[in-house]
């Protein structure tokens, strides 16, 4: 049996993955056994779960966004709970026919009532207005005001000038965490 160093037997994955294996060496019976990535790192009670929502927004939702915010994760059945988003990633997928919002018109990622300091990301009409597929990502904002617990996590562009026209969809992909006062 090869070294584990000998990386030529062995490869180096440069990206694992919670379903990959790792060899361990069981405590109770020094019996050698197989565990996955992922419930190896769950055993550190230092590390926050993340959960992943993915969704797509038809034309007709993104083009509600002005009067109707879009809920992307609803709100904690649990009480006392804050949603609170890590990192966000934007999709635009383009059919035939490019929205025309205002450039200038600033959407955001908030709590349902959003409060001062509460917009956790943003971007403006210009994105969606891309006549090709793009995409737009980062974490979430640092700090922000946190509003009465138990809020849906929504995209919004709520007081922006309508487009009129657009038929592109839009995926949303937010990984996020729960927090519990």
């Amino acid at each position: 049996m090869a070294k584990i160093r000998d990386t030529i037997t062995y490869p180096i994955k440069s990206v694992p993955n919670t379903r990959d294996m790792v060899i361990i060496t069981d405590a109770f019976d020094q019996s050698t056994k197989n565990m996955y990535l992922g419930t190896v790192s769950a055993l550190n009670t230092g590390l926050v779960g993340f959960k992943e929502v993915s969704l797509e927004l038809t034309s007709a939702q993104v083009l509600a966004l002005v009067t109707t915010p879009f809920t992307i994760v609803p709100a904690s059945t649990n009480p006392n709970t804050f949603i609170v988003p890590v990192s966000i990633l934007l999709t635009l997928t383009t059919v035939t026919t490019a929205y025309a919002f205002n450039g200038a018109d600033v959407f955001s990622v908030n709590y349902t009532t959003p409060t001062t300091g509460g917009v956790f990301a943003s971007f403006t009409g210009s994105f969606l207005n891309s006549v090709s597929q793009t995409s737009i990502a980062g974490s979430a904002g640092t700090m922000v005001t946190l509003p009465v617990v138990n809020q849906d996590l929504v995209l919004t562009g709520v007081g922006n000038t309508a487009s009129g026209s657009g038929d592109n969809t839009l995926k949303v992909t937010v990984q996020y965490t729960e927090m519990t006062i």
